[in-house]
């Protein structure tokens, strides 16, 4: 009877100019994906939206303007930072609390502004 001698297993040696093995390419690219998707995850939660609709008014409805608040919690300085900016455009502004008619004035604006 012929004796059968189990075989002996080669090492797999990684020579310094070969690839990387499949498996550890695969973690490096895993890593990097999951490390720019939780930077675009983390920047992208903190991005400002707006959205601006001009008019052309003429000067026959006057310079002042009515300012009505859309909502209450408003923050102080967004009103502010507005009417500086019509004040800047040559209108005379006029401040209202939330709920005012627009009708109230020939020229009105109503705003809001939300953080997240």
């Amino acid at each position: 009877m012929d004796q059968v001698t189990p075989k002996k297993r080669a090492k797999k040696t990684i020579e310094p100019n070969k690839a990387p093995p499949p498996i550890a390419l695969m973690k490096s690219c895993l890593i990097r994906l999951l490390t720019i998707a939780s930077l675009s995850l983390l920047f992208g939660a903190c991005t400002i939206r707006q959205r601006v609709e001009p008019v052309k008014t003429t000067t026959s409805l006057g310079t002042t303007i009515a300012m009505i608040p859309w909502e209450d919690g408003v923050r102080e300085s967004f009103a502010d930072t507005y009417q500086a900016a019509l004040e800047k455009r040559g209108f005379t502004v006029k401040k209202h609390p939330v709920g005012t008619i627009p009708s109230i004035s020939a020229l009105s604006t109503t705003y809001t502004a939300q953080w997240s």
